[in-house]
């Protein structure tokens, strides 16, 4: 049981599983002037974290939101970036490289790939678009 990582710990692996994924910044916090592509990793919420899932406070589930920023809505090469991310398979799937290793690298007992929910419009700090989706992770410790 590994209930003594913490959640950099948790960043620090997701970040890690997904930087064998090339072509990309990965951040395991989320970044305010990043270069897309990039994925980021924050906590999710409602919930962030569950406590106290087993006997004697031993394990927790904690929520993570990979958040993954192609490039502009209507530029076609970063729509086609999107969708090999959400591939199931191959070098550039999202959840390929987070299943690769599901304690990533033994901070956590398991990890499991909720959903994604794709091809949303995001705004940035400097009022410009890019084209994005979001994998909520569960990560048990």
């Amino acid at each position: 049981m590994t209930t003594t990582s913490t959640v950099a710990d948790l960043r620090t692996g997701l970040a890690d599983a997904l930087g064998v994924i090339s072509g990309c910044q990965v951040s395991a916090y989320v970044l305010s002037n990043f270069t897309p592509p990039a994925l980021m990793i924050r906590p999710a919420t409602d919930p962030a974290v569950e406590y106290a899932q087993t006997m004697q406070e031993g394990s927790q589930n904690w929520y993570f939101l990979i958040v993954g920023y192609v490039g502009a809505v209507t530029d076609i090469g970063a729509q086609q970036q999107l969708d090999r991310w959400l591939d199931v398979t191959g070098s550039t799937s999202v959840v390929q490289a987070l299943i690769a290793d599901r304690t990533l690298g033994g901070v956590c007992d398991t990890l499991h790939i909720d959903s994604c929910r794709a091809y949303q419009e995001y705004a940035r700090p400097d009022g410009s678009t890019v084209l994005g989706a979001e994998w909520t992770v569960l990560v048990v410790t």
